[in-house]
């Protein structure tokens, strides 16, 4: 059993990933072997009009593979976790959808995304308040 070993590559394959996150935070654009950005969360079938209401800052960062509100709508009221939220695109998706009424927290392993979610602010028709807001 290789412990010191495992503990190693276990540090090296965190620091490569939060590294190319770090960048992507900057601009993902050539980062990725798929698309990323707004043309990216159209290709995955994000409607228009709601990729329209994520504000810039989240919706340039974006570099999702999937899209979570596929599978299934979010209610008024519900409470979303967004594990690996990056910008924020997704949570600000879902704090559209969840409005003033529920909740929407996002978590992720790169503290350099972090100022992307705080200049994002909230969509356009999301509330101000400790329920609704995207943390």
């Amino acid at each position: 059993m290789e412990v010191q070993g495992d503990e190693h590559r276990f540090k090296t394959i965190r620091q490569g990933i939060l590294e190319k996150y770090r960048v992507a935070s900057v601009s993902p654009e050539t980062l990725f072997r798929y698309p990323t950005g707004e043309a990216s969360a159209l290709g995955l079938g994000y409607p228009p009009a709601l990729v329209a209401r994520v504000p810039a800052p989240s919706r340039e960062r974006f570099v999702g593979v999937g899209n979570p509100f596929a599978l299934g709508p979010i209610r008024q009221g519900e409470a979303v976790l967004d594990l690996g939220c990056g910008a924020g695109f997704d949570a600000l998706v879902a704090a559209l959808a969840v409005g003033p009424t529920g909740r929407v927290a996002g978590v992720d392993l790169s503290r350099r995304c972090w100022p992307w979610r705080r200049a994002a602010g909230l969509p356009r028709g999301c509330q101000p308040s400790n329920s609704g807001r995207p943390t």
